[in-house]
């Protein structure tokens, strides 16, 4: 696409936005995946405090909901729905 005689954009198959995954697919597969890699590996480094008898429930309750719900859970609300 051409703006004017110097400036042209360049067409691209995906690229990331604020975190986000846009692609030409036109589908969140990509984005969904990276989103729940990302919780898994939010969940690995934390496996030592999710699991210790030393960390009251409720603490851990607040661990998940700041941390791993919510870097899954970005970007969600533009997500398609299917049934």
């Amino acid at each position: 696409m051409k703006l004017d005689k110097k400036s042209e954009i360049e067409s691209c198959q995906g690229y990331k936005y604020l975190g986000v995954i846009f692609d030409t697919s036109g589908t969140e597969n990509r984005e969904i995946r990276s989103r729940v890699i990302q919780a898994r590996k939010c969940i690995a480094c934390l496996n030592g405090i999710l699991w210790s008898k030393d960390v009251r429930t409720e603490r851990k309750l607040n661990i998940y909901n700041a941390l791993i719900k919510s870097s899954l859970l970005y970007g969600s609300e533009t997500w398609r729905h299917r049934k």
